[in-house]
């Protein structure tokens, strides 16, 4: 970070996409598939914890893994930013849940953070371990499923 400010650039780190994962199931080609959304946001968030506890606070963080309606605003009040989403949107109903997601930055009280809340974020990311959302049990059990292939383009398409 020190570099980047004598070069008058900044320096922060995304976290986390997706996590490459053995493909045990075989419901995809190839070797590996990817963790992301819900499931990842334990070890995503806690990934924030461990590097914002090393940077006392001052590393930006723009993160991914996991954000959703449901935690998008403990994620924000912790001085996280940008936050994006793409695994929620992509299920049925996804991108209606984009306005519960401003109601509740609307809410926020980290709009003026200018760095992380490193105490904040260590209480989230042991929460997160926890946290119903983040249970395998929470999902249902049947699979969402459309009963045809989906389109190339305008893929909105909701199951029945």
């Amino acid at each position: 970070m020190a570099l980047a400010k004598a070069r008058s650039l900044g320096f922060g780190v995304k976290l986390t996409n997706t996590l490459g994962t053995v493909n045990n199931k075989g419901a995809l080609p190839g070797d590996e598939m990817y963790m992301s959304g819900r499931a990842l946001f334990p070890l995503s968030i806690n990934v924030a914890a461990l590097l914002s506890r090393a940077f006392d606070g001052k590393l930006p963080i723009s993160y991914s893994g996991g954000a959703s309606q449901l935690n998008i605003r403990e994620i924000f009040d912790t001085g996280i930013r940008p936050i994006t989403m793409a695994t929620d949107l992509l299920k049925p109903g996804g991108y209606l849940r984009l306005s519960e997601c401003m109601r509740e930055l609307e809410k926020a009280d980290g709009w003026n953070m200018t760095q992380i809340d490193v105490e904040r974020l260590n209480a989230l990311a042991e929460k997160a371990v926890s946290m119903d959302y983040t249970q395998k049990q929470w999902k249902p059990e049947e699979r969402i499923d459309t009963g045809e292939p989906l389109p190339l383009l305008d893929c909105y398409v909701a199951p029945a």
